[in-house]
């Protein structure tokens, strides 16, 4: 006796044979579409970039131009920009009857790593090295001191592994949700041993908050700051580290 089809079974396979058709319907529409002169790419815009430069960009996708915009790929395009350390994310975007938009996402800088030989490399948020071919007008950033070299421990368009970086990231974004404005006022980081040294931008000062409650030391930093002023034009080193209680030293260089 032959087995009955179940209704659900049934109807799992009209929802398939449904999905191929739609395919297929798809599929020649689109390799139809794909012949028709009127949908050659005329147009393409660049979006979204701050610091890379519009003409070079477009120099990278310039072969697509006068193809037809059903006949390429998104993934085609996206890879002509793999090798471009400081683009985060692209989006692609066809426009009828033949536009073609490309949206960048850049990588920001954060910080300058300064190598073991001296050497300033910028690192963004997820700590990707960017190239240094040339330092953008908006890159002023805080320099990290570290003792990693170039081409062994730190490559560009690699993530930084370092204990001492990693420290400093923890430490900036603490203080970054107490106050964004903070670390605008840093210049450099530097270790000294399990300290986080911090160089003041505008007067040379040393500060350094220790371990732990960075939102009481940095709101007590901000009150001593306006107070340890030079005096009779004499300019002052100040140390400011806490443990449990404030402790100040001025040294008059």
């Amino acid at each position: 006796m032959a087995k009955k089809v179940r209704g659900s079974s049934r109807y799992f396979f009209i929802f398939i044979f449904l999905l191929l058709l739609l395919y297929l319907i798809y599929s020649g529409i689109n390799t139809a579409l794909s012949h028709i002169s009127w949908f050659k790419i005329k147009v393409i815009n660049i979006k979204g970039n701050e610091n890379l430069d519009k003409a070079f960009l477009l120099s990278l996708v310039n072969d697509f131009a006068g193809k037809n915009l059903f006949a390429i790929n998104k993934d085609d395009i996206k890879t002509k920009f793999i090798n471009v350390v400081r683009i985060k994310d692209i989006k692609v975007k066809k426009y009828l009857p033949n536009k073609l938009t490309i949206i960048i996402k850049e990588r920001k800088g954060r910080f300058f790593i300064k190598t073991k030989d001296g050497i300033l490399l910028p690192i963004d948020n997820d700590k990707i090295v960017l190239d240094n071919d040339r330092i953008y007008p908006n890159e002023v950033f805080p320099i990290i001191d570290t003792s990693l070299k170039l081409d062994k421990d730190i490559f560009v368009g690699k993530k930084v592994n370092d204990v001492f970086v990693d420290m400093v990231f923890t430490f900036a974004d603490s203080l970054d949700s107490y106050d964004k404005d903070f670390l605008n006022t840093v210049s450099e980081f530097y270790k000294d041993k399990n300290d986080i040294v911090m160089i003041d931008r505008f007067n040379g000062n040393k500060i350094v908050f220790g371990n732990g409650n960075w939102k009481k030391k940095l709101s007590r930093f901000k009150h001593l700051k306006n107070i340890l002023i030079d005096e009779n034009g004499k300019k002052y080193k100040v140390v400011l580290k806490w443990n449990n209680d404030a402790v100040i030293s001025s040294e008059v260089n």
